[in-house]
C-alpha cells in the first residue's frame, strides 16, 4: 500500500489575517498616542490650580508663625507659650491644606471645552495630601502637621467656676494630643468638632506644654440669654454651664494614659481648634519609593539646612503622582532677622528655623477620570473606522487576489477570473505561486551544476594535496638517501679506512631516520583515513606528562633548559592513553628541540568545564601568522628549522590524534615565545 505523501511546506499566514493585525495595531497606536496627548493636556489643566496655590505654600505658612522678632528669640515662659500657640495654629492650617477654590475646581472637573465631567465618586482627600514640617537651624524636626491634637486657651477648674463678665485671667495655651481610636465619634475635620462642641472639658495630666488626656467631654447647644444686665458680653459657655443644667458629653476616653508622679487635673475651654493628620499614601519621587510624605520630609529636611529646594525644582510630569515641595527660611544676620525662600548664605549668618511644605496631587489620575467617557467613545470610533478599512481591503484586494491565485495554481490559469479582470488591487507575493512549477526544473539544474562544481573543486584540492605530498616526501627522503649513498660509496672505494666505523654509524642513523619517517607517514596516513581505532580508558594526564618529560630530561639538561610545571589537582582523563602519550611526546620534543640554550619551558594541564587542556610554552622567536596557520601541516617547517633534525610530521600527527578524540589544537605567540597545545 502506497504511503500518503505528507506536505511539509510551512503554512504561511493569510493576507487578510496579517492586514487585519497591522491595521488593528496601527489604529491602536494612533488612538493611544492621541489619548496620551489629550491626557497630558488635561493633566496640565488639572495641575494648574495646585501649582498656583501650593508652589510657595511654605512661604505663607512660615510667615504666619510671626516669630521673627528679637524678643521671641530670647524666650521667657510667656513668649514660649505664644510661640508654641502660633506653631500649633500653623500646623492646624497646614493639616487642612485645602482651599475652597481648588476643591471647587476639582469637583467641577477640568475647565476645558471638551471635558464636562464631574468626579462625585472620588474624594478630594484621596487625590491630594498635605504636610508641613518645621525644622530648627540644625535640621531637627520641631513640629509636623502629621499629628492629631487639639489646642486651646485653657482655664483651670477654679477659674472656670469663678469667671464673670468683668474678669479674664491670663490663661495659657495648651496642646492636647489624642488617639483617634479612642474617640467615640468619627471626626474628619476640625470644623466638624467645632460645630458639635461649644466647650470642652479635658481630664488628664499636665506635662509642660502638652496635656495627656484620659477623658474629653463637651457641651453642645444651650439656651440663649435674655437681655438682663448680668448677661456676659463674651465667654458664654462658662456662664451657661453655671446657670443652666447642661450635660457634659464624653467623646474620648483613654484610661491607660498616665504620667507617673503627676496629679490628674481638669481643664476647660470655650474656644479651640485642632490638627488632624491626613491619611498616608505611598508614592514615587525622583525615582525612589516613599510610603508617606513624612518619610520624604525626614529625608529632605536635614539637607535643607545647607541648601534649598525651590518650587521650580518640583517633579512634574505625566505620572500618576506629582509632588510640589516648597521651603521658607528664617535667618539672623548682623543682629537682624530676615526671611527668604533661599537659605541664608551671608558670612556670619545663621538659620533660625525653616518650614518645609509638601503637597502630593494626582493631576493625571484626575484627568483620566474626566476623560474616561472620551476614552470609550474614541476607542469605539477607532474600532468602527478600522472595520470599514478592513472591509474595503477585503472586497477590493483580498477577494480578487484569491481568485487569481487559485487560477494560476490550477490547470486552467484563466478560470474564474473574468469577473475580476478590471480589479487593480492584488497581492504580488501570492501571484508568484503560478510559476513555481516552472522554477523547479531550473532549480534542479542549478543544484546539479553546484554539485558538479563542488566535486570538481574537491578533486582539484585532492590532486593538489597529492602533488604536494609527493613533493614533500621526495624532498624529505632525498637528504637521508643522499647521505647513505655518499657514505656507502666511500666505504666501497676504501676512502678513509680509519673512519669506516663512523661511516657505517652514519649510514645506520640515516636508515633509522628514514625508517622512522616511513613509519610516521604510515601512521599519519592511517590517522587521516580514520582507520585508527581508539582504545579509551581513564588515566592521569599529569602522570603521562611527567613520564614523557622524564624520558626527555637528559636532552633538556644538555641544553640547560628550565622546565616549569603548572598542574591542577590530579584527575583521571578518559582517552586513548597511547595516542595521547604520543601527542604529548611530540609536543614536548618539539619544545625542547626549538628552545635556545638555557631557555625556559612552561608545561600546563588544565581541567575545567570546557574540557581538558595540555599546553607547552617555550622561549623562542615569535612565528608569523602564515607559519602559525601551516604549522600543523605535514612536512611543514619554518625556514629557520629546515637545517634541524626532524621529520616535519610530529605536529601533523598530534593534530590528527586530537581531531580523532573530538578536540582542537592551538598554536599562538606569547610574551615569552610560542605556545602549542590541545583541548579535548
Amino acid at each position: 500500500m502506497a504511503r500518503k505523501k505528507i506536505d511539509r511546506t510551512p503554512r504561511l499566514p493569510k493576507s487578510m489575517t496579517m492586514i487585519s493585525l497591522i491595521v488593528a495595531v496601527g489604529m491602536l497606536i494612533v488612538w493611544a498616542a492621541g489619548m496620551y496627548c489629550l491626557t497630558a493636556v488635561t493633566a496640565e489643566y488639572a495641575a494648574e490650580p495646585f501649582l498656583e496655590r501650593y508652589a510657595e505654600y511654605s512661604s505663607g505658612l512660615t510667615r504666619a508663625l510671626d516669630l521673627n522678632t528679637k524678643y521671641t528669640l530670647e524666650l521667657d515662659a510667656k513668649t514660649e507659650n505664644y510661640r508654641n500657640n502660633r506653631i500649633w495654629e500653623v500646623l492646624a492650617q497646614a493639616s487642612r491644606g485645602d482651599d475652597y477654590s481648588i476643591k471647587s475646581n476639582f469637583y467641577k472637573g477640568v475647565n476645558i471645552p471638551f471635558v464636562k465631567e464631574r468626579r462625585p465618586e472620588i474624594a478630594f482627600e484621596d487625590i491630594c495630601d498635605f504636610l508641613y514640617v518645621l525644622f530648627d537651624g540644625d535640621g531637627n524636626i520641631i513640629a509636623s502637621s502629621n499629628e492629631d491634637f487639639i489646642y486651646f486657651h485653657y482655664f483651670t477648674e477654679e477659674e472656670w467656676n469663678t469667671l464673670d463678665n468683668h474678669t479674664f485671667p491670663s490663661g495659657k495655651y495648651i496642646k492636647v494630643p489624642f488617639k483617634r481610636d479612642k474617640l467615640s465619634i468619627d471626626i474628619e475635620s476640625s470644623s466638624q468638632l467645632r460645630s458639635l462642641a461649644q466647650g470642652l472639658k479635658v481630664e488628664g495630666y499636665m506635662q509642660e506644654e502638652e496635656f495627656i488626656p484620659t477623658k474629653i467631654a463637651y457641651i453642645g447647644e444651650y439656651e440663649q440669654w435674655d437681655d438682663s444686665a448680668d448677661r456676659p458680653d463674651f465667654l458664654r459657655v462658662w456662664y451657661a454651664a453655671r446657670t443652666q443644667d447642661l450635660e457634659w458629653n464624653t467623646i474620648y476616653e483613654d484610661p491607660d494614659a498616665a504620667v507617673d508622679g503627676v496629679q490628674k487635673v481638669s481643664i476647660y475651654t470655650d474656644s479651640f481648634d485642632m490638627c488632624l493628620a491626613k491619611p498616608s499614601h505611598a508614592f514615587s519621587y525622583m525615582g525612589e519609593k516613599y510610603e508617606s510624605l513624612t518619610e520624604l520630609a525626614q529625608k529632605l529636611g536635614p539637607d535643607l539646612a545647607d541648601r534649598t529646594l525651590r518650587a521650580d525644582e518640583k517633579e512634574y510630569s505625566l505620572s500618576m503622582t506629582t509632588i510640589i515641595p516648597s521651603v521658607y527660611y528664617s535667618y539672623t544676620a548682623g543682629g537682624d532677622i530676615g526671611e527668604s525662600a533661599l537659605p541664608f548664605v551671608y558670612e556670619g549668618a545663621s538659620v533660625n528655623y525653616y518650614g518645609l511644605a509638601l503637597v502630593r496631587c494626582t493631576p493625571t489620575l484626575t484627568a483620566m477620570l474626566d476623560l474616561r467617557h472620551v476614552y470609550t467613545v474614541s476607542f469605539l470610533l477607532t474600532a468602527v473606522i478600522a472595520a470599514v478599512i478592513l472591509l474595503i481591503i477585503r472586497r477590493h484586494l483580498i477577494k480578487p487576489m484569491q481568485v487569481v491565485c487559485d487560477a494560476l495554481c490550477s490547470e486552467d490559469p484563466f478560470a474564474d477570473i473574468e469577473h475580476y479582470r478590471s480589479r487593480r488591487w492584488y497581492e504580488g507575493n501570492k501571484l508568484q505561486e503560478g510559476f513555481i512549477n516552472s522554477r523547479k526544473a531550473k532549480q534542479k539544474l542549478q543544484d546539479e551544476i553546484s554539485r558538479l562544481n563542488a566535486a570538481l573543486d574537491y578533486a582539484k584540492t585532492a590532486e593538489e594535496n597529492r602533488r604536494r605530498m609527493v613533493s614533500d616526501i621526495a624532498h624529505e627522503l632525498k637528504t637521508p638517501l643522499a647521505v647513505i649513498h655518499s657514505y656507502a660509496e666511500g666505504i666501497k672505494e676504501h676512502i678513509a679506512e680509519e673512519k669506516r666505523d663512523k661511516y657505517i654509524d652514519v649510514i645506520l642513523h640515516e636508515a633509522q631516520r628514514t625508517d622512522l619517517m616511513v613509519l610516521q607517514m604510515l601512521d599519519l596516513s592511517r590517522l587521516e583515513a580514520g582507520r585508527v581505532k581508539l582504545s579509551r580508558e581513564p588515566f592521569s594526564l599529569i602522570e603521562v606528562t611527567k613520564e614523557v618529560f622524564g624520558r626527555l630530561d637528559m636532552l633538556a639538561q644538555e641544553k640547560e633548559l628550565r622546565i616549569e610545571y603548572v598542574f591542577p589537582k590530579d584527575f583521571e582523563f578518559n582517552a586513548d592513553r597511547a595516542r595521547i602519550t604520543q601527542a604529548v611526546e611530540n609536543l614536548a620534543s618539539n619544545a625542547i628541540k626549538y628552545t635556545p640554550q638555557g631557555g625556559k619551558i612552561i608545561v600546563r594541564v588544565l581541567n575545567d568545564k570546557g574540557g581538558v587542556s595540555f599546553t607547552v610554552e617555550n622561549e623562542s622567536q615569535p612565528m608569523s601568522k602564515d607559519a602559525l596557520s601551516k604549522v600543523w601541516d605535514a612536512f611543514y617547517r619554518t625556514d629557520e628549522s629546515r637545517s634541524s633534525v626532524g621529520t616535519g610530521l610530529g605536529l601533523a600527527i598530534v593534530k590528527n590524534i586530537v581531531l580523532l578524540h573530538g578536540g582542537v589544537c592551538l598554536a599562538r605567540n606569547t610574551a615569552m615565545g610560542v605556545q602549542f597545545g590541545f583541548t579535548i
